[in-house]
């Protein structure tokens, strides 16, 4: 023991530094705190990949809930699932036992979709898997129902070649268009006719197959010669069994304050100018059975406008309809002089697109057809008219009328002409129960049932 020497400096002491310790793995963590066994071999450690090795990341906060649930879950399954591999490797029974599961549960699922619906695309029970099939049960193919398709399609030999394109004319052996493209009809004694002729198609798609496809074939439909898509719109007419009519714009009395397109036909225009505006008009479709007029008030009372258009629609064997149902008008006299069928209009239905107004049309229309035994109506394609006009066709046989085309109003002569048909009163109108008007009513008048010139007609 060292003596203390007053005033000497004291000894540096020397300050160890401590050691850094590594966390420890939980199974070292284990065998630290086992007895120390001096005498005891280490073993050899497995050799660590540095991703072993590396301390793990901190886990987010959610998943360190997730980690408390699911740790004894795993503990309890894992060795059981090792076990039942073990004893499932010498099973040979295994592809068949999973084999058999996988069917199980591919049977139930189509039975509970069957049942249930689809889960994913949320389509009723039953629609999923028998969709195709329910739909040809509710929806019979066209085939099924032959009054519903026109036979007639464009002949080769009904079209020439135009300045524009296709043109319709009269066949080698005197086929006409308007009698090759107009709907079959077998006229009914007893029962007066009432044709109806919806026009604007073309325009609007939703419109256009709307009337289609809700109308019944009798009812005859009009194409504007502006519309777009006209060739499938008029295949699918004629499909559904509709003849048709290109209409074509002609010079209205507020014109050019309202005006109808740049090839409407005008009366301050050369006669050449109206023919080749003409030839433009009639090459946008085909398969049509005649013609009929969008606007036209003031074309049609000019003679020296509307005579050489007439001439023209005569030798290309096609029928005209005069829409504007005004006394003014003189389609019927021109078209007789030129030898062209025509036939105009008796009511216009929806001059006001008033439902109600509408329906007291559609009586205005049948009143007169049992007073003179036949009548034409025509509309356009508005949705109230479209509505209106679906609902009235279902009732129009019960009330004793037949439905016919607008082509079933002319009447062929022996040289093949034909002309405006009004046919006597009927033999057997019905009782007043079957909406017959009664005796106390006035005789519907001959002139036009509204004095509103229709637009867009």
């Amino acid at each position: 023991m060292g003596r203390f020497v007053s005033g000497a400096a004291p000894a540096k002491r020397k300050v160890l530094k401590p050691i850094p310790v590594p966390p420890l793995h939980p199974v070292d963590e284990a065998q630290s705190q086992a007895p120390a066994n001096p005498k005891a071999k280490a073993k050899p450690s497995a050799r660590k990949t540095p991703a072993q090795s590396a301390p793990p990341k901190e886990a987010p906060a959610a998943a360190h809930g997730a980690t408390r649930f699911l740790a004894p879950l795993t503990g309890m399954i894992a060795p059981a699932f090792r076990a039942g591999l073990d004893k499932a490797a010498d099973n040979t029974w295994l592809p068949l036992w999973l084999t058999g599961g996988f069917l199980t549960a591919l049977a139930l699922a189509i039975l509970m979709t069957a049942f249930f619906g689809d889960p994913i695309t949320r389509q009723p029970a039953l629609q999923f898997l028998l969709g195709p099939l329910a739909a040809t049960a509710a929806h019979p193919p066209e085939a099924e129902k032959p009054e519903r398709i026109n036979p007639s399609s464009p002949a080769k030999a009904l079209l020439t070649e135009g300045p524009y394109g296709l043109l319709p004319q009269i066949g080698p052996n005197g086929e006409l268009p308007r009698a090759v493209y107009a709907r079959p009809y077998h006229a009914e004694n007893g029962r007066p006719k009432v044709a109806i002729l919806v026009t604007g198609l073309g325009l609007s798609e939703r419109a256009t197959k709307a009337a289609i496809e809700r109308l019944p074939p009798a009812i005859s439909l009009g194409f504007l010669a502006y519309g777009s898509s006209l060739q499938e719109w008029t295949e699918l007419a004629r499909f559904e069994g509709h003849e048709y009519y290109l209409e074509l714009p002609m010079e209205p009395f507020d014109y050019p304050d309202n005006d109808p397109g740049p090839y409407a036909l005008l009366t301050s225009i050369a006669p050449k100018e109206n023919i080749d505006r003409l030839s433009w008009l009639m090459s946008r479709a085909i398969g049509y059975a005649g013609v009929t007029n969008a606007f036209g008030q003031r074309f049609l009372g000019a003679r020296d406008a509307l005579e050489p258009v007439m001439g023209e629609l005569s030798a290309r064997g096609l029928m005209f309809i005069d829409t504007t149902a005004s006394p003014a008008s003189l389609a019927q006299k021109v078209a007789k002089d030129s030898r062209l069928p025509a036939v105009m209009g008796d009511v216009l239905i929806d001059s006001e697109p008033d439902p109600d107004l509408i329906d007291e049309q559609l009586l205005a229309l049948e009143r007169l057809a049992w007073e003179r035994g036949s009548a034409i109506g025509i509309a356009s394609a508005l949705p109230a008219s479209v509505a209106r006009l679906e609902a009235w066709a279902r009732d129009a046989e019960a009330k004793g009328l037949s439905l016919a085309p607008v082509s079933a109003m002319m009447e062929k002569d022996e040289e093949g002409a034909t002309g405006a048909e009004h046919e006597p009163e009927a033999a057997h109108p019905p009782s007043a129960e079957e909406h017959r008007p009664a005796a106390h009513e006035p005789a519907p008048s001959h002139e036009p049932a509204s004095t509103h010139e229709p637009t867009g007609h």
